[in-house]
């Protein structure tokens, strides 16, 4: 008998959009489920998987942590070899009901999503579900307002956007100019409400009706040509970024300080402003 496919969710947004605070509440409240989570990080330090860890890793059937930076330069390396690791395990007796993506903030999605629906070996066992989108309800405005590639992809290619933070953006001509530019980029997209990753999740896998493949066609259609390929995006790691693509000209830097002393919160609050002000625009801030 052939075994069924393995539908895959995508999990997207900017940087301190809460994905990972809607990832946990999901694995917490889907325990029913067999899920298996592939994670993606920017930096030296595994941020995202340390809360999964402690929070949700229990009820995960399997967590993949991939951790050399931009996933849209690794996935022909890192991804191919998450599933075949995933694959492997379901092939062993272990089923599985889904796989969930959530990828790094700064993250194009569309090479992810082209890599599973054009991967023969991807394909055989998984099929694309949705892309999720988180957006900030706090700061969207002024992201897209700076013509932010990544943030501008995450939502055209969403099947879904889950508007998080609305709590901390109590009027709603401010949820109807979020909704309204959201709409300009992705026309017929529906858009649910979220505080602190609480969420029927029921119904947010019931909204991914089906993966829309036009839209990622689109896609390719509206961005130069192969001008992402990374010479057919076979990079297998070996990428130093210098793509020549519109949708990844911003140079990102990841800093982790980790103290090994008490340090005073009013004090190093002060230091932050000194630090952030100067540069605002410039730096994305997680949380």
């Amino acid at each position: 008998m052939v075994a069924a496919s393995i539908p895959v969710t995508i999990l997207t947004g900017f940087l301190g959009a809460g994905k990972t605070s809607l990832l946990n509440n999901l694995l917490l409240q889907q325990r029913q489920l067999k899920i298996a989570v592939i994670e993606n990080e920017f930096g030296e330090v595994a941020i995202d998987n340390d809360l999964l860890v402690s929070n949700a890793l229990s009820v995960a059937d399997k967590v993949i942590v991939l951790e050399n930076g931009c996933m849209c330069c690794t996935v022909r390396g890192d991804i191919l070899g998450a599933f075949a690791s995933i694959a492997e395990q379901v092939a062993s007796g272990h089923p599985l009901d889904m796989v969930l993506i959530e990828t790094t903030g700064m993250a194009d999605p569309l090479p992810i999503v082209r890599t599973i629906t054009q991967t023969p070996s991807i394909t055989a066992s998984f099929h694309m579900k949705g892309v999720v989108t988180l957006v900030d309800a706090c700061n969207i405005l002024t992201l897209l307002g700076s013509d932010n590639a990544e943030a501008q992809s995450q939502i055209s290619l969403a099947d879904l956007v889950i508007l998080s933070k609305v709590d901390l953006v109590p009027h709603p001509h401010v949820h109807r100019d979020i909704a309204a530019r959201i709409r300009d980029l992705n026309p017929t997209v529906p858009i649910l409400p979220c505080v602190r990753g609480d969420l029927d999740f029921t119904a947010m896998f019931d909204r991914l009706s089906g993966f829309d493949l036009t839209k990622v066609e689109d896609s390719f259609d509206n961005s130069t040509t192969d001008d992402h390929n990374h010479h057919g995006h076979a990079c297998h790691g070996q990428c130093d970024h210098h793509h020549g693509d519109n949708r990844h000209t911003q140079t990102k830097s990841f800093a982790i300080v980790e103290p090994h002393l008490v340090v005073d919160p009013f004090l190093f609050a002060h230091w932050m402003r000194r630090l952030v002000l100067p540069s605002k625009d410039s730096i994305a801030k997680n949380g």
